[in-house]
Formats: C-alpha cells, sequence, structure tokens
C-alpha cells in the first residue's frame, strides 16, 4: 500500500505538523509532481513506534538529491524557555553558526556542516530574538538577520535553504520550523 505524505510541496515548504505512520521498515520516494516514475529520492527508512522524525529532501547542488532524517526529541521545554537547533541545507555555504545578535551571549550553535544531523535541541531563553547566520570564520552574516519570537515551551529548526550563488534562480533564506505534536 501506497501512503503519500506530501504533495504538490514547494520549495522550502515544511509541513506544520506530524503525520502519524506505522512503524517499521517504510519506503520514502521523492518525485517530481506528475513524474512519479522518475523519483529523485527512493529509500527505505526504518521508523520507531512512537517517535517523531523530520525528513529533508535536499539538493547537493549539482542535482544529486538526498533524503537528511532527523530524530525529534519533543520533550517539552521548561519554564521560560525554548529549544532551536539548525538543519544547514545550503550545499555552497561553508560550516556556519547560529547566534542571537545583540544579546552578547556568543554562538548558540558554534558550528553546523551542510547536511550534518545537528539532531540536539539547544535550550535557549524564550522571547524576542534576532537570529544571525554567519560562516564559522566570517563575521558577516550570510543571510539577512531574522527577527523572531520564539515562544516559550516550543522547539523550532532553523532550516536554511537555497544557495549563496546570486546567478541561482533559488535564494537562500531562513525558514522557521515550529514542531508541533499532533493532536488529532
Amino acid at each position: 500500500m501506497i501512503m503519500t505524505a506530501v504533495t504538490n510541496a514547494t520549495f522550502s515548504q515544511f509541513g506544520a505538523g506530524y503525520d502519524e505512520i506505522e512503524a517499521g521498515e517504510r519506503r520514502v520516494r521523492v518525485t517530481p509532481t506528475g513524474d512519479a516514475a522518475n523519483p529523485v529520492i527512493d529509500e527505505n527508512l526504518t521508523l520507531t513506534k512512537d517517535e517523531h522524525y523530520t525528513l529533508f529532501a535536499v539538493n547537493n547542488d549539482q542535482n544529486v538529491f538526498s533524503l537528511l532524517r532527523f530524530q525529534d526529541n519533543l520533550s517539552e521545554p521548561s519554564a521560560g524557555k525554548g529549544h532551536i537547533r539548525i538543519a544547514h541545507l545550503i550545499p555552497d555555504a561553508s560550516n556556519v553558526k547560529l547566534s542571537f545578535q545583540g544579546t552578547g551571549q556568543g554562538a548558540i550553535i558554534p558550528d553546523a556542516a551542510f547536511l550534518e544531523k545537528t539532531e540536539n535541541f539547544t535550550s535557549v531563553d524564550a522571547g524576542e530574538v534576532t537570529l544571525r547566520i554567519q560562516e564559522v570564520d566570517g563575521k558577516q552574516p550570510i543571510l539577512p538577520d531574522l527577527p523572531f519570537t520564539l515562544e516559550e515551551r516550543y522547539i523550532y529548526t532553523v532550516a536554511l535553504t537555497g544557495t549563496l550563488d546570486e546567478g541561482d534562480s533559488i535564494d537562500a533564506q531562513i525558514v522557521m520550523v515550529k514542531h508541533e505534536e499532533s493532536h488529532d
């Protein structure tokens, strides 16, 4: 039986919640809309009962796609805190760091490589922040700073998508993914 979890997805479109899928060996296929016969990703994954996963279909900038799977720890952050991690999906950017501009607390995530599985969430103070993404060895941001409200007791993935190549039609961007468990 084939189950379609996402249809007609566009670049940098991320789901708002979790779909319930049976545990065990599952085949994951990613195909261009209208071309189911030619998947760009066709992999088997083993999913564990009562676990949560985030999957990203990533193009390595040479039209070779891969599936990046994160196992999500959805433990509720403590009062006044939120959890955050990074998914570095920009193939032409070197290692990056994430910081909150103007706080003086340094890098929240000091070093993330392209396609690195940064599964662990970092506990941070909730509230108004300005996200800054820089190359690890650089001083200038590689993307425009992003003002953002980190809500208390919520969990986020900062997904860096697109490309830095100015001639490419898919500009790099920061997309905030808020993890919410389905309550159906």
